[in-house]
């Protein structure tokens, strides 16, 4: 009886009762690609297209796209009829000429272990268009899909040879989608962040760009790494290009720090490759912390997964110098050591530069949940991933504020200060009409007024500036 009560207890805590589950990774790739002029097929029955459609992407109805679903019936899957999805996929690209096919599985292709890749492989060589598959199942959250298209897509760019490293510096902003991001205003905020650190915006992966621009990708100088979808273009980008990393979103008060970040990455980076050039008999292995003021505790996330590289690019991999500015951003805030923390639940890399950005605004604490944590080793020490349902309403119980989601109030208690931030991968197209582009210096000010005014500081441990 004990073990019964035991195992309800367990699945009342992992159930969800108010809280839907997060975008899918299959979506996840479909929002990444959507702009780039490839093929996405989704191997599964009909029906999950329009979920995705419907729901998930807000550039459905004004922006031309190829994602199709397989509509797998029942007799597909038992008899294993993988000849119709063949054919069926080769007269498709034949009539539409997409630049690539991408063929991703939801759960019952992945469960009847459908060959994706021989399948993509047989369409590449009959239609001579680049064909390829992507480990998706649908059982797993959104920036797990866009980290996978992003990057095979870094995978697939071009090398260049029109990097001169001189000003202004060129920048990638990677991770960057409507499930994470405003669809209006975020590619504007961007650059204009970047025109005043004296950069320019070379590629934006991938919201209001064009593949074309993507391939350009190889003559940047540093990468800006604003989600966890964007990390594994990054790592590729390092590897096969020697282009270096900084991971964080230009919030507020973030965006000096991330600037001088970007030119130092791209300084350090350019000083180890002209020493490379210089003596190549006996090349100078520098540490990549050597000469630059980070925390120790950096170095921790420098030496991650580490990704095949284009041979011609091998001897570039070691003048690579990625960092986050993470773990220093978040060094705890200047109120009461005991006091109620003000609760951020999202993204990771967003909710912790959010964090960072009102923590240098208002000096106050805040409490990272982050429900789609891929890389906890980025994120700053404390940060609570994965909670469960029931978890998440203990924990709120004695927070100071939430920004979050609106679909997250329906967990708070009823005197609990609620700031909306709509995320589309968590409650799709249903208050797209309240999205907050927070890298808009005026869209931050209003939210920190709205933070103030609803929390005051003085209410737990620090007066109100």
């Amino acid at each position: 009886m004990s073990l019964m009560k035991k195992s309800a207890q367990k699945a009342r805590a992992q159930a969800c009762c108010l809280l839907p589950t997060y975008s899918a990774d299959t979506f996840g790739v479909c929002s990444a690609l959507f702009e780039l002029g490839g093929m996405v097929v989704i191997h599964d029955p009909s029906g999950c297209n329009s979920t995705y459609t419907t729901h998930d992407e807000p550039r459905w109805y004004d922006t031309d796209s190829l994602i199709f679903i397989s509509a797998m019936n029942e007799y597909d899957a038992i008899l294993g009829r993988d000849d119709r999805l063949l054919q069926n996929l080769i007269e498709t690209v034949r009539a539409e000429r997409p630049r690539f096919l991408c063929l991703i599985p939801s759960q019952i292709a992945y469960l009847i272990a459908t060959d994706l890749q021989a399948i993509a492989r047989a369409v590449e060589r009959t239609t001579g268009v680049p064909s390829f598959t992507l480990p998706t199942n649908s059982m797993h959250d959104a920036e797990r899909g866009i980290y996978l298209a992003l990057e095979e897509i870094a995978r697939r760019i071009p090398p260049s040879s029109t990097r001169t490293g001189i000003s202004p510096l060129r920048v990638n902003v990677l991770g960057v989608t409507p499930l994470d991001f405003p669809l209006a205003g975020t590619r504007h905020s961007l650059a204009d962040f970047l025109a005043h650190a004296d950069a320019t915006l070379q590629s934006c992966w991938a919201m209001d760009c064009t593949y074309e621009e993507l391939c350009t990708a190889a003559a940047a100088d540093v990468s800006l790494v604003v989600s966890y979808g964007g990390l594994g273009a990054a790592h590729v980008l390092q590897e096969r290009f020697g282009i270096p990393y900084v991971i964080g979103v230009p919030i507020g008060p973030l965006k000096a720090p991330l600037a001088d970040a970007l030119h130092e990455a791209a300084h350090h980076a350019a000083r180890r490759a002209s020493s490379r050039r210089s003596d190549s008999d006996t090349p100078t292995r520098l540490s990549m912390t050597t000469t630059i003021t980070t925390p120790p505790n950096v170095q921790q996330i420098l030496n991650t997964k580490k990704y095949p590289v284009d041979k011609s690019a091998a001897s570039e991999k070691e003048y690579i110098w990625p960092q986050s500015l993470l773990p220093l951003m978040h060094a705890g805030g200047s109120s009461a050591p005991n006091a109620p923390a003000t609760s951020i639940i999202g993204e990771g890399i967003f909710a912790a530069s959010l964090a960072a950005a009102l923590q240098a605004a208002d000096g106050r604490n805040a409490r990272l949940i982050v429900p789609t944590a891929h890389a906890p080793q980025l994120l700053p020490p404390g940060t609570i991933t994965c909670p469960s349902e029931t978890a998440l309403i203990a924990m709120l119980a004695d927070a100071a504020a939430l920004l979050a989601d609106p679909l997250y109030q329906a967990l708070c208690p009823p005197d609990l200060p609620f700031l909306p931030l709509p995320h589309t991968a968590c409650s799709g197209r249903l208050y797209e009409a309240q999205q907050r582009n927070l890298l808009d210096d005026a869209a931050f000010s209003a939210l920190l007024e709205e933070l103030r005014y609803k929390a005051p500081l003085q209410n737990y441990g620090k007066e109100s500036p």
